[in-house]
């Protein structure tokens, strides 16, 4: 069949509709394809409230920050999986959307006031031990974040912290469980112990050759070699296009005019705010009321600074006068950006509703950076122009690279059908987690054993390799796993049968043991394990001893256990109970214990009880 589809695609109706292709992706990009078969839809949705692209990216970033802080020199990007980072920032965000969507339905409630200490408190935004806004600003601006936005995330946390804080103080030990929990840590038992260890029994052990033939013969799926490709290529690089680019006078001076748009961009606008709050003191008319007062005494001359040091609810910005300095758009919510940046300077705004409440906004300042001459910037407008239109060639031909390798069933024929001046290559083989040259890419590995390749043997997808390298591979020899021989595998086998059978041994001797001690001493030599507690088990193996601490409190009884060197028996000796009454201290501990335990059982049950769906992810 997926011949009878490259038949015909040959044809005239086939080529066609490739052209169009084509022309589509060059005028439009692949997006005007995709986008066909795509909406846009958040990461995640828990109970009814969205998780932003945004929310994601930021989160990423904050930990891509952590990690350049406890690397320094050696942090290296490509160390850290972005897939990787996407998926545990967007599981954190879900943890946090369900912390905060069941503190809200247990009535959480966060006051205006305990938000405006929790960041005059904040270390971070303190300067010479005193709450600074300039330092403030700084840190949010850091991380992408505005005042408004950032109370509204310490509102949440706040509101988490508060169901987590509810627990610790309600959930304590009771002092049956304190007490029990310093019997186990206090209690000391004396034992004597022996290990059969299996290093020691190997020299006792023979295999034959018919052991090692049987286990071979038993286990051949364990001993096979990697699956392995090799492919042929075609490798399209930027660099070896070759044009003669002239820019003309026309495109230059539009160059210059999109250079100074984007100085538009650019402009940064310096405002005040009176922020008026809708909370439990004050309703929403109450609050347009008093906002709407505001703008009117403002714009008749009161002094805006005074007013917003009187009436501000912004913690940030109320005691410098709501100052909240230069910003480029994009800086505040929509409705405040939108205001601010059809205001003139010196106008004092009607009252703006954003979800934060009612804003009164004072233009201070326009500034603008000083635009260069169209001379000055000529060879950097041509410079730009030539890469563009470099570029454009690229994806071009990456897109004739595209179609050639669709109509073609093997590299040569590829080569045959382009005039891009390609030159065949061919790799060495490798698998599918190991490769050279043009292996090393993992892009070019997951192609080469992708269905289309290795089974259809169909010419691959274009691969981007770089922004300025693409590929196209096909299959030019595929390596089954095959089973080694024994002779490759023989030693590998006896380790394996030698450290089986002396742990089998190991095992034998010690029940061997056991029996015995129950009609009478065995005559062995005892290793003697004074006062071990349950948390430290002095030289005694740790596996021993948790199976001695789960033994009835009664002379003589004895424990097996498996230990990393092989088998080992014990038998109790004696155990002392010390009386030690638990420290207001440790009962704080253990009280916390129970507590942590207790919120981790109510995040899971609330994880499961919360309607979370995730998409694009």
């Amino acid at each position: 069949m997926l011949q009878n589809i490259r038949d015909n695609s040959q044809g005239t109706i086939a080529k066609i509709i490739v052209g169009f292709i084509i022309i589509t992706f060059a005028l439009f990009g692949i997006e005007s394809i995709v986008a066909l078969g795509n909406s846009e839809s958040a990461p995640a949705t828990v109970n009814g409230s969205d998780i932003q692209e945004v929310e994601i990216l930021r989160l990423v970033n904050a930990q891509k920050n952590r990690f350049r802080q406890q690397f320094g020199e050696n942090y290296d990007e490509s160390l850290f999986n972005d897939g990787f980072l996407r998926q545990s920032a967007l599981e954190q965000l879900i943890e946090q959307k369900v912390a905060v969507t069941q503190a809200r339905e247990l009535g959480g409630y966060v006051s205006t006031q305990s938000i405006d200490s929790a960041i005059l408190a904040a270390p971070e935004f303190q300067q010479d031990g005193q709450f600074s806004s300039d330092r403030f600003k700084l840190v949010l601006r850091q991380n992408a974040m505005t005042p408004l936005s950032y109370r509204a995330v310490l509102e949440e946390q706040t509101l988490v912290a508060q169901v987590q804080l509810g627990m610790g103080l309600t959930d304590t030990a009771l002092p049956y469980e304190v007490k029990r929990q310093q019997a186990l840590k206090t209690e000391q038992r004396d034992y004597e112990y022996v290990i059969f260890n299996a290093a020691d029994l190997k020299k006792d052990i023979e295999l034959s050759a018919e052991d090692i033939q049987t286990f071979y013969d038993a286990n051949k799926q364990r001993y096979q070699t990697e699956e392995k490709v090799s492919v042929d290529y075609v490798v399209l690089n930027k660099s070896d296009i070759k044009s003669d680019i002239q820019v003309d006078e026309e495109e230059v001076e539009q160059g210059y005019q999109d250079y100074l748009d984007q100085l538009g961009e650019t402009e940064e606008r310096k405002a005040s705010h009176i922020l008026v709050e809708v909370n439990d003191e004050r309703n929403d008319d109450a609050a347009s009321a008093l906002a709407q007062q505001l703008s009117e005494r403002a714009t008749n001359g009161a002094d805006f600074s005074e007013l917003a040091k009187e009436h501000s609810d912004d913690i940030g910005s109320k005691n410098i006068g709501g100052d909240l300095g230069f910003n480029t758009r994009g800086g505040f919510v929509v409705e405040f950006d939108d205001e601010l940046f059809t205001m003139v300077e010196g106008q004092v705004s009607e009252p703006v509703r954003t979800e934060f409440g009612y804003h009164v906004i004072k233009l201070e300042a326009i500034r603008k950076p000083e635009a260069e001459s169209k001379e000055d910037k000529r060879s950097d407008i041509v410079a730009d122009i030539k890469a563009s239109q470099l570029n454009g060639m690229f994806a071009e031909q990456s897109e004739a690279l595209a179609a050639a390798a669709f109509e073609s069933d093997n590299i040569e024929n590829l080569i045959a059908h382009s005039d891009l001046g390609l030159k065949a290559q061919n790799s060495n083989l490798f698998s599918r987690t190991q490769g050279k040259g043009i292996a090393l890419n993992v892009l070019v590995r997951n192609a080469a054993f992708d269905e289309k390749v290795l089974a259809d043997r169909e010419l691959s997808d274009v691969i981007e390799i770089s922004a300025d390298q693409v590929v196209v591979i096909g299959l030019n020899k595929h390596v089954e796993p095959a089973v080694k021989s024994l002779a490759d595998v023989k030693m590998t086998i006896e380790a394996h049968l030698l450290t089986e059978k002396a742990n089998a041994l190991a095992a034998k001797k010690a029940n061997a043991l056991v029996a015995k001690l129950a009609t009478g001493d065995s005559g062995v030599a005892w290793t003697q394990a004074k006062s071990a507690t349950f948390t430290d088990s002095g030289e005694a193996p740790a596996e021993l001893n948790k199976a001695v601490f789960a033994l009835a409190k009664q002379s003589g009884k004895v424990a097996s256990a498996k230990v990393s060197t092989g088998q080992a028996v014990a038998r109790l000796k004696s155990v002392t109970q010390v009386e030690v009454v638990a420290s207001a201290e440790e009962q704080e501990v253990i009280s916390q214990a129970k507590a942590n335990e207790s919120v981790y059982i109510y995040r899971q049950w609330s994880k499961t009880h919360s309607d979370v769906e995730r998409s694009g992810s």
